[in-house]
């Protein structure tokens, strides 16, 4: 099964799958750049690729493991190219530029919530309501309980029996 990527709740396509190379998940990285909003610039005489995000600066060299990041050396696995893309580690990229990175085994899903959407109101679809401050979500794929803080409303099953409500009784 391709290995998917959803980024800030939608499912990124990319030209090619990723793949999986040395236990890292590799992307073809101006399409996953770009995705996070860095301009991409690529030097082919000294098949050097420089990402700009903000005041972020990442530099990668191909067949070289040392990237720079901000003028800082961060050893990470070597990038590689095949059909003419160059792929790099998903996590390192997107962690680098300030997002976060998860991983759903279930679905083999990559998920990644940029700098800029962690800021910003998401919406998630509710699945169930369990009870007056209990509600279930999909969250990018799987089913989370969520608690609302604050509002106070009678168990839908109480451990002290009496407590329950009972319909006709509110």
């Amino acid at each position: 099964e391709p290995i998917m990527i959803n980024l800030d709740g939608s499912q990124l396509s990319m030209p090619i799958d990723p793949i999986l190379h040395d236990g890292r998940t590799l992307v073809p990285l101006r399409p996953m750049f770009e995705a996070l909003g860095a301009r991409v610039d690529w030097d082919n005489d000294t098949r050097t690729v420089t990402a700009t995000l903000d005041d972020k600066i990442i530099i990668l060299q191909i067949n070289n493991k040392i990237a720079t990041v901000n003028g800082n050396e961060i050893e990470l696995a070597t990038p590689i190219i095949q059909d003419d893309k160059v792929l790099v580690p998903i996590k390192f990229i997107a962690e680098k530029l300030g997002a976060k990175v998860d991983w759903n085994p279930n679905s083999k899903t990559v998920i990644i919530i940029s700098n800029t959407t962690a800021m910003s109101s998401t919406t998630y679809k509710v699945t169930r309501v369990v009870d007056g401050d209990t509600i279930k979500i999909n969250f990018n794929g799987i089913e989370e309980s969520l608690r609302l803080i604050g509002i106070d409303t009678p168990e839908s099953v109480h451990p002290d029996a009496s407590r329950n409500v009972l319909e006709g009784r509110i």
